[in-house]
């Protein structure tokens, strides 16, 4: 089993030396920095999980389209090593949501962890993955793009372009016609 954790170095070390958090702390109070401040609770440690961008959310919404709540999925088992980072998550409280996304032909699950809502593209950190064997992001991202033009595709083919033209001009709105899948 292939495991893949997405701990961030230095706030790893934030949470397992005391002193190392202090001084982190100490120096973003000393510099008022704002924006550092709010990666952390009081006495707490940053999130020590990589920040999910919109390409690295698009590519793994796509090649994991079935999202479960961690406590109720059921699909493979969960390694030890990712359980232990969801339950650190869960004790430190990082996130409002943990949700373990994969795919029914193909399960190597994705941990994710949301600090907002689960539908927010913003607040979403990648904790781990695991699987027989791990492909690249490079070859995730091509073979996700595979399938999202494949989708287009069968949509503008299933599309009766004549009808929509029809409707858009009979009612006289300015509305947007809508051609992808979200």
């Amino acid at each position: 089993m292939a495991i893949e954790t997405f701990l961030i170095e230095e706030a790893e070390k934030l949470i397992s030396e005391p002193e190392e958090l202090e001084q982190w702390t100490k120096t973003v109070e000393e510099l008022g920095l704002e924006g550092q401040r709010e990666l952390a609770k009081p006495d707490k440690s940053p999130i020590p999980f990589q920040s999910m961008n919109k390409n690295m959310q698009a590519v793994y919404k796509i090649l994991c389209p079935r999202r479960y709540a961690v406590k109720s999925y059921k699909s493979s088992t969960i390694p030890m090593r990712v359980l232990s980072l969801i339950a650190l998550a869960e004790k430190e409280q990082y996130f409002k949501e943990i949700e373990i996304w994969s795919a029914e032909d193909k399960p190597d699950p994705v941990a994710v962890g949301f600090t907002g809502s689960t539908w927010s593209n913003d607040g979403v950190f990648i904790i781990a993955r695991w699987g027989d064997e791990l492909t690249d992001f490079a070859t995730l991202e091509k073979r996700a793009r595979e399938i999202f033009m494949r989708n287009v595709q069968n949509t503008l083919e299933a599309l009766d372009v004549n009808t929509v033209v029809n409707k858009y001009f009979s009612t006289a709105s300015s509305q947007t016609v809508y051609l992808g899948r979200d």
